[in-house]
């Protein structure tokens, strides 16, 4: 009996410590808490307005998140914060970084938290380059501090792809490459 409720008692621990995991969702489709990568085809030129949503099991007061675009094929244009009850403050987003991150930072100084799901920032980007693939990425460090434990948690999802972004056909140049290749065995 004493190993069935150690058992039981491993499976739960287990399944709040997978609760309590806080991720980033970069929306481009509209479809809000799906947290797998949305994919989009746009073209040079264009907009890309990305929705960035925070989940969580508990409400923060401080956060940072890193937004990357590794391939540097977006053009950063401007970020919009929502603030809960208008009494955050977020510092102005600087240019992307050499590896094409951008810095979004925000803190609490109402009493008005942050709880979840939330959305936090509307980032957009012009795509930039054609005939590519550009990924958006959760940078890292990328955390949180919560307000119950006063503790930093850093994003379960640090490090992966959020979103991708396909600009042009990129097919036309695999078609036009094969079309070589094929030549050479006539």
């Amino acid at each position: 009996m004493r190993q069935l409720r150690g058992a039981v008692a491993a499976v739960l621990l287990l399944a709040f410590a997978a609760s309590a995991q806080y991720s980033v969702e970069a929306d481009l489709n509209g479809v809000v808490g799906d947290l797998q990568p949305d994919y989009i085809v746009t073209t040079v030129g264009q907009e890309v307005p990305v929705d960035i949503w925070f989940f969580g099991p508990n409400c923060i007061i401080v956060f940072g998140a890193y937004l990357c675009n590794p391939e540097l094929s977006l053009e950063y244009a401007a970020t919009q914060f929502f603030s809960p009850g208008g009494g955050w403050y977020f510092p102005q987003v600087a240019p992307p970084d050499a590896a094409g991150c951008i810095l979004m930072q925000g803190q609490d100084f109402s009493s008005v938290l942050m709880c979840f799901p939330y959305k936090v920032a509307k980032v957009t980007y012009l795509a930039a380059t054609d005939q590519s693939i550009a990924d958006l990425r959760l940078g890292e460090p990328s955390a949180v501090l919560t307000l119950s434990s006063f503790q930093t948690v850093y994003f379960a999802n640090e490090g992966e792809i959020l979103a991708r972004i396909q600009i042009g056909d990129v097919t036309a140049t695999e078609a036009t490459s094969w079309g070589s290749v094929k030549a050479l065995f006539r």
